[in-house]
């Protein structure tokens, strides 16, 4: 299994039954690793240092570009990679921390618990094996893990609050403009039944990636995919109040399939789809 974001600058591998000895060549990337299928132990070998870890599922491993090391693993292999372009971790480095790209240092970890970063890496498994899956959650998922990282496990650790402090209002210090607010929701509104990128958001704004998703969370509160997520259940409320088109054609008409609908639908209003256009018809 596996999937790209590339605008991201990220790319997702799963690994399950291969040899647990590895002998891994020096990174051109940076790799980010969970651990699953169960307890096990992971020894790894750097030059004349051993490393041995008895790593518990869920626990994730990060491994910097530009290391070589042999590994052997005695126990499921099963794991999955995030690999991270040093690029994209500089950028958000100098854009969300304000700090010297060329200073950062990802911590080199082997097997530590991070209930935050296994979260989000679960959730992106999980996005990546959905049938219709949109890249907006995805590249989303990725922003955030980047943040995690340069935030909690570099150099830079605790040089940073969180994306954007919470807020009770749209138009918040340190999110968008109006004006790119309203072209974002245009665009979103527009293109409704689509496959949204992150990146085609972000062009109508003319900011950067970390920027974009920072302002957007300042502005409304939400992610933009939970915002474009609002608007899809917003516009499939209305069919079902005013029509008779079957719930399948009115989740594909706004991008989703009948499952999405229905969990999104029940999650917004508490009650499914059909149960929402029953009650509307009394």
């Amino acid at each position: 299994m596996s999937g790209e974001t590339p605008a991201s600058g990220a790319r997702l591998v799963r690994f399950r039954g291969i040899d647990g000895r590895i002998n891994q060549p020096a990174l051109l990337e940076n790799v980010l690793s969970i651990h699953l299928g169960g307890p096990k132990r992971v020894t790894r070998f750097q030059g004349r240092h051993r490393l041995v870890r008895d790593v518990e599922e869920g626990s994730i491993t990060i491994m910097p570009a530009a290391e070589p090391a042999r590994w052997s693993t005695v126990g499921p292999i099963d794991f999955a990679h995030v690999t991270l372009t040093q690029g994209v971790l500089e950028q958000a480095a100098l854009e969300e921390l304000d700090r010297d790209p060329g200073l950062l240092r990802l911590q080199d970890r082997v097997g530590v618990e991070s209930p935050f970063v296994r979260g989000l890496f679960e959730a992106l498994l999980a996005d990546v094996t959905r049938p219709n899956a949109g890249s907006l959650y995805r590249e989303s998922l990725i922003v955030v893990i980047v943040h995690e990282l340069l935030t909690s496990h570099s150099n830079f650790e605790n040089h940073a609050g969180p994306l954007c402090p919470p807020i009770d209002r749209l138009g918040a210090k340190g999110g968008l403009a109006g004006w790119q607010l309203q072209r974002v929701i245009e665009l979103m509104r527009h293109r409704l039944a689509d496959d949204v990128l992150l990146g085609d958001l972000i062009a109508v704004t003319g900011l950067s990636r970390s920027h974009f998703f920072r302002a957007f969370r300042c502005s409304t509160g939400r992610t933009p995919y939970a915002f474009l997520t609002d608007l899809r259940v917003q516009q499939a409320a209305e069919v079902l109040a005013t029509t008779r088109r079957s719930v399948t054609d009115i989740a594909a008409a706004v991008g989703l399939d009948a499952t999405q609908l229905s969990h999104a639908f029940r999650k917004r209003h508490g009650v499914s789809p059909v149960a929402y256009r029953r009650q509307r018809a009394c």
